[in-house]
């Protein structure tokens, strides 16, 4: 009876011992499958907190390189602006400086290559004559007209014109404009042309 009592006793170790054994090995791969979760778990965070940084990173130049886009957008329309205003007040000067002009002996011979150029191509006949009340050769441009057997009816030209005249037949079908205001605005793209180029190597020198 002890006997078999005994081997009971032996035979519960053994078991408890192996159970004990298993116990152990499923802790320790539960332990170890734990760490490699945590692990994996890290790395993951790691991936996408950097993901974030590089995110925020990049969203960063993004919205730098918009700010200076914007700031070199407005800097170029007010440096667009700003000429635009200069060219328009040398534009007012031209005018202010043909009114000069037209007082002067280079304007009364101007006057004359330009009207009989202008009538080179007419017929005889009766035309309208534009011209400034005042202008210094007025009398001048009425005796060519009539060297060439053209009856010249008088308009007093608008002064906005600055100076100059304009013919027309007596129909009025066509008008031929060799007013000084009208030549400078014609001019005014090459004009401009000019007077960028010359702004911008200004603005290269600085």
């Amino acid at each position: 009876m002890i006997l078999l009592e005994n081997k009971m006793v032996l035979f519960n170790k053994l078991v408890f011992k192996e159970r004990e054994k298993e116990c152990q090995e499923k802790i320790q791969n539960e332990i170890l499958k734990s760490q490699e979760l945590l692990k994996e778990k890290e790395i993951e965070f790691q991936k996408k907190s950097q993901d974030l940084i590089d995110r925020r990173v990049s969203l960063a130049k993004e919205k730098k390189y918009e700010m200076i886009a914007q700031a070199n957008e407005s800097q170029r329309i007010l440096r667009l602006e700003k000429n635009e205003n200069l060219l328009a007040r040398f534009i007012e000067d031209l005018f202010k400086a043909g009114e000069e002009f037209t007082k002067t002996d280079s304007y009364f011979d101007l006057q004359k290559n330009l009207f009989e150029k202008a009538i080179a191509g007419l017929e005889k006949g009766t035309y309208y004559l534009e011209i400034m009340a005042y202008d210094s050769a007025k009398d001048q441009l009425m005796a060519i007209a009539k060297k060439n057997n053209m009856q010249i009816i008088l308009i007093d030209m608008d002064k906005s014109q600055i100076g100059g005249f304009k013919i027309s037949d007596i129909e009025k079908t066509y008008k031929i404009d060799c007013s000084l205001k009208t030549k400078i605005e014609d001019s005014k793209y090459e004009i401009g042309k000019m007077f960028y180029f010359e702004l911008e190597e200004v603005e290269n020198w600085i």
